[in-house]
């Protein structure tokens, strides 16, 4: 069996600590009876074969990590396989199971709560009292109560949030303020049970369109991917235990942790983390296509400006500029993938 891994050896130090998993990746190869591959991730920029990717998605898709994903399904063609198993997306299905906080919460057993709020910062050394708010009391605060609050700490922000490049005559004309607000509504509204919030994540639209795009770029390969956890049987067992077999003594997803024991390493059996992507995306995509991201941003915007408040965006790529580690970087990949899409197209609102 063939294995397709993503590397970032290039990266600084300080990044490596977040996204390197090749302890993990080592571990699991160690088993026997499999041919690793390898990918170098750190030598691509998130716009990397953009135009093709285009061609196949037929969409400015969101998808920041999908560069990688691309290499991947490339790396895995050369390598004649026609079938890929992918792991997205376990964590819905088996659920974390941090909803049972609230759960315990809610029906006043303090004793418990306390237990697992504890196990909890030890496992992830983090505050127990952040953990208690955020999972055990956050959720059984009403919807009207988060809002109030929210508009006494930040004043009047724009319903969708923080990002504020969206051109306000678009956002009127598409009524963007109502879309987010009632978007947000439906988040707040606090679930009754730990059981109902795993099924709101289990009907999330986000899912269905990460398999689309997937499907796409793995099409342009001659691939079929396959996605186990999304197994109709499997979602169904998980979504019907109960929550203490999701979370139990400061573990999440106990019960494939205790059904894996015998079968993968201890190391990634009993991991309690997990890579993030996002330090090889902010400094590639500044560091491969500057002269791209300067053209489209500071020399030729008329495409987007229907869109995009093109001096708030310009703001905004100075901050990246200077700051490539800031979150200022998915804007600007988003605002520049769309005007990229629409060279391409030759659309117009």
């Amino acid at each position: 069996m063939h294995t397709f891994s993503a590397v970032f050896p290039g990266l600084p130090e300080v990044d490596l600590k977040q996204i390197d998993e090749r302890r993990f990746v080592d571990a699991v190869l160690a088993m026997g009876d499999l041919t690793p591959h390898y990918v170098r991730a750190d030598r691509l920029s998130p716009l990397h074969d953009l135009d093709r990717v285009f061609w196949h998605e037929d969409e400015a898709c969101l998808t920041p990590n999908l560069y990688m994903h691309w290499a991947l399904y490339g790396a895995a063609h050369r390598q004649d396989v026609r079938v890929l198993l992918d792991g997205i997306d376990g964590d819905t299905t088996v659920s974390h199971g941090l909803e049972y906080l609230g759960e315990l919460a809610r029906g006043g057993k303090v004793a418990a709560l306390g237990r697992e709020v504890m196990a909890l910062s030890r496992r992830h050394k983090q505050a127990p009292r952040r953990i208690l708010w955020q999972f055990g009391l956050s959720p059984l605060v009403p919807a009207p109560a988060k809002r109030i609050w929210r508009t006494v700490r930040r004043g009047h922000p724009r319903p969708w949030g923080l990002n504020t490049v969206i051109n306000p005559a678009f956002a009127r004309r598409v009524g963007l303020a109502e879309r987010a607000e009632a978007v947000q509504g439906k988040r707040e509204t606090p679930a009754r049970s730990a059981r109902e919030n795993h099924w709101r994540e289990l009907n999330s639209p986000l899912l269905p369109y990460a398999l689309e795009v997937a499907d796409k770029a793995a099409a342009a390969f001659s691939l079929e991917p396959r996605y186990p956890f999304f197994d109709r049987r499997l979602i169904e067992f998980c979504l019907a235990l109960p929550a203490e077999q999701k979370l139990r003594q400061g573990w999440t997803r106990f019960v494939m942790r205790r059904a894996m024991a015998a079968v993968l390493p201890d190391d990634v059996c009993w991991r309690t983390g997990k890579a993030n992507l996002s330090p090889n995306f902010k400094r590639r995509l500044l560091d491969h296509d500057r002269d791209l991201l300067d053209d489209v941003i500071m020399h030729d915007p008329q495409i987007i400006e229907e869109y995009v408040d093109v001096s708030a965006l310009r703001e905004v790529y100075g901050r990246y500029a200077s700051e490539p580690m800031s979150d200022d970087a998915l804007t600007i990949y988003s605002t520049v993938t769309l005007a990229l899409w629409l060279r391409r197209t030759g659309l117009t609102a």
